[in-house]
């Protein structure tokens, strides 16, 4: 068991998820050109399972996050800390608050706050479904916690 732990959780693995995150963050961005902003994102960066050509399931971005949140945390719990390693568990500590705030992304939702210049206002809107779709037309969220005056 802590064998395959160790080949789980291990570089070449890690570089092989890095690799994989590359091709998707790739296919996302030139398919972005060729289908409405909002879809390919949904598609490419949000759903948790990546199709590939339509039939071969791969890991999709949220699970290539975890795991490299987890293999990135398994390195730091196995590396005493000292002084001179301090630099690295800072590193690693930096880019696991970048996973865990592009983790976090993946559950806000995303709006604006419609105002009459000089006027306050609470309310606040969800984009459209997609970016062609008028702001009229946006769902009305709520309102917000606090006032905003633009």
């Amino acid at each position: 068991m802590n064998r395959l732990w160790h080949h789980l959780m291990g570089i070449p693995a890690f570089l092989l998820v890095l690799a994989w995150l590359m091709v998707i963050i790739t296919l996302g961005t030139l398919a972005q050109a060729h289908m409405p902003l909002i879809q390919a994102q949904t598609h490419y960066f949000e759903a948790p399972i990546f199709w590939l050509a339509g039939i071969i399931p791969t890991p999709g971005l949220p699970l290539l996050l975890i795991y490299m949140a987890a293999s990135l945390l398994n390195q730091l719990t196995t590396k005493p800390f000292t002084l001179k390693t301090s630099g690295t568990w800072l590193a690693h500590a930096g880019v696991l608050l970048l996973i865990a705030s592009g983790l976090a992304a993946l559950t806000a939702q995303y709006g604006y706050v419609v105002a009459v210049e000089g006027t306050p206002t609470r309310l606040w809107q969800a984009e459209g479904a997609t970016e062609t779709t008028p702001p009229a037309e946006w769902p009305t969220q709520g309102l917000l916690p606090f006032t905003v005056t633009v």
